[in-house]
């Protein structure tokens, strides 16, 4: 998990680069609109690619916000896990309505984290079909105005 984190850490260093790399081109692209009228339709092209691109990166820090979480989940549960485990061994014979109690809440603390753990897995699958969907109007509506997109996964 460690090196998962890592991995996340790594790619937010990459995505705030593209971010302002993203911005300073949006400027530029942005003045010569302004500069040359709305009627270039390269430059419009230019503008409308840029916002794919910001959508991407948009998408993609989400992700791996979602990411971080589900990870910070799965240490939060391996704790209880332990603790779980360190109460049940510790007891010898007859459990008090205390240590009951503390397991109980233990097992109740687990199941929570299971279940936002499964709806952290939903999101980032309900985001995926939203991106393919989103993606594929961006497309068709690029293609009846007679340009092109190129997609970028980050």
């Amino acid at each position: 998990r460690l090196e998962q984190a890592q991995i996340i850490q790594r790619d937010r260093s990459l995505l705030e680069q593209k971010m302002i790399e993203f911005e300073r081109d949006a400027a530029d692209v942005e003045m010569q609109l302004r500069t040359n009228g709305n009627d270039d339709k390269e430059l419009l092209s230019q503008f409308l690619e840029l916002v794919n691109i910001k959508n991407e990166l948009t998408r993609r820090e989400n992700e791996l916000h979602l990411c971080e979480k589900y990870l910070q989940l799965l240490d939060e549960q391996d704790q209880i896990d332990r603790d779980l485990r360190y109460l049940i061994e510790s007891q010898s014979g007859d459990k008090s309505t205390e240590d009951r109690k503390e397991e109980e809440d233990l097992i109740l603390k687990k199941f929570d984290i299971v279940n936002r753990r499964d709806y952290l897995l939903t999101q980032l699958d309900e985001n995926k079909k939203r991106e393919e969907e989103e993606n594929r109007q961006i497309n068709e509506m690029l293609r009846s105005k007679g340009m092109s997109s190129t997609l970028h996964a980050y």
